[in-house]
């Protein structure tokens, strides 16, 4: 099985905590090989490195993101779910850290934080220890990663791969720091309850391209 290790970065340095996290990953019996990408536009960057991973035929895409940390176990472990799209639970930087993981509801399908237990069907996390089957960006017309004034890439990417019908899922046990100046995880604070911090961003339709309905 061959997985890409994609880190997109635009500078040339990361954290003493990525790379000390990066490097206790259990690998052992996976066929693996490094992408980052090489542009100052992390949606680009992004695109790059998926697009050097599909070229080497990858299995499956792990991305990562330099300002978080990982448990040894994650690559495996997301592996383990057999799903074509699952990431592990991230926690905001800013206070008071809620949790990067999302679930639409009401008419307006305003994103609010989900109450979440174990592995959960959700609509959107972020893009830091996300594992996607190549079957995804074979299915999703490119760019897969765009960065818009309304939108980051990662919600974009959700929004596509929804359209699309490719579920995401989330093993919300397997929790990965958000390095700032402290590392934030599911200790920071209680989790919020279902519906409590509405953010008003609104579920945007696509077209059948994957493209902003008019």
């Amino acid at each position: 099985m061959k997985v890409a290790l994609c880190i997109p970065l635009s500078w040339d340095y990361v954290p003493t905590l990525f790379f000390e996290s990066f490097y206790r990953l259990d690998l052992e019996g996976l066929e693996t090989e490094l992408f980052r990408g090489r542009n100052v536009l992390i949606d680009r960057c992004r695109n790059d490195a998926a697009q050097e991973a599909l070229n080497w035929g990858a299995d499956y895409l792990m991305f990562f993101d330099a300002d978080g940390t990982y448990p040894p176990e994650t690559v495996k472990r997301l592996l383990s779910h057999n799903k074509d799209a699952v990431s592990g639970l991230t926690h905001q930087k800013a206070f008071p850290h809620l949790p990067v993981l999302w679930k639409c509801r009401g008419a307006r399908k305003a994103i609010v934080p989900l109450d979440y237990q174990g592995l959960v069907k959700v609509d959107l996390v972020g893009l830091a220890g996300v594992l996607i089957k190549r079957e995804v960006l074979e299915t999703i017309p490119k760019p897969w990663f765009e960065l818009t004034p309304e939108y980051g890439e990662d919600t974009l990417f959700w929004m596509k791969c929804h359209n699309f019908g490719i579920d995401l899922w989330c093993d919300t046990d397997l929790i990965f720091g958000h390095i700032h100046t402290v590392v934030v995880d599911d200790k920071w604070q209680e989790v919020p309850k279902l519906g409590e911090i509405p953010t008003g961003l609104k579920w945007k339709k696509m077209d059948n391209r994957g493209q902003n309905a008019v």
